[in-house]
């Protein structure tokens, strides 16, 4: 028994389509809490940048993950869809809402320096 009207074709398209493009801008939010990593300065090396900054690039790669997961379970029941109605719909969008807010943790750690930075600022 469906929920309000069945849509298919075009329209299903469409809601599959929107669904990935909010993914996609999801993963682009984590891939740009990377950008503010700054290089080595002198007498740095790239190892001693990546151990400063150990906890967000482990944050980005862990959620990074985790959406692609969900991108993907998500992608296995979809495909098998020729319809949906306004119950599969807000699921849909309940998931996107799960989906997209995966990078809060992730900005988060940009707010919080690494154990290792703070203990070279107190020395």
């Amino acid at each position: 028994m469906a929920w309000g009207r069945v849509r298919t074709g075009r329209s299903l398209d469409r809601l599959l389509n929107f669904a990935d493009a909010v993914v996609a801008v999801a993963i682009t939010l984590l891939a740009l809490t990377l950008v503010d990593i700054e290089g080595p300065r002198d007498g740095q090396s790239m190892l001693d940048v990546l151990q400063a900054n150990l906890g967000q690039i482990q944050a980005f790669v862990i959620t990074f993950f985790v959406v692609g997961l969900m991108w993907n379970v998500r992608n296995r029941i979809v495909n098998h869809l020729a319809a949906y109605d306004s119950a599969t719909f807000w699921l849909i969008l309940l998931w996107l809402l799960g989906a997209s807010s995966c990078h809060g943790p992730v900005a988060s750690t940009r707010a919080c320096p690494s154990t290792r930075r703070s203990r070279a600022v107190v020395r």
